[in-house]
């Protein structure tokens, strides 16, 4: 993501700024790291939303993509 964007600003819930990148799927919502192995990554089926987990807490954030215009 750019720079400056809110997935760039620390952890709202303890400030770490230390954190992985993922998945999170809409069908059976779960988290999936984006250094999981390739196949765990193919059954997982359904939406997939840009989301981080806070190394220091725990916390996962999930970023939307920006409607489209005419939505």
């Amino acid at each position: 993501m750019e720079s400056g964007k809110k997935a760039d600003r620390p952890c709202p819930m303890c400030g770490s700024d230390s954190y992985c990148w993922g998945t999170l799927g809409a069908q059976g919502i779960n988290f999936t790291p984006d250094e999981a192995s390739l196949l765990s990554k193919f059954f997982r089926g359904g939406l997939k939303l840009p989301a981080r987990r806070c190394d220091g807490c725990g916390n996962v954030q999930v970023f939307a993509p920006p409607l489209e215009s005419g939505a």
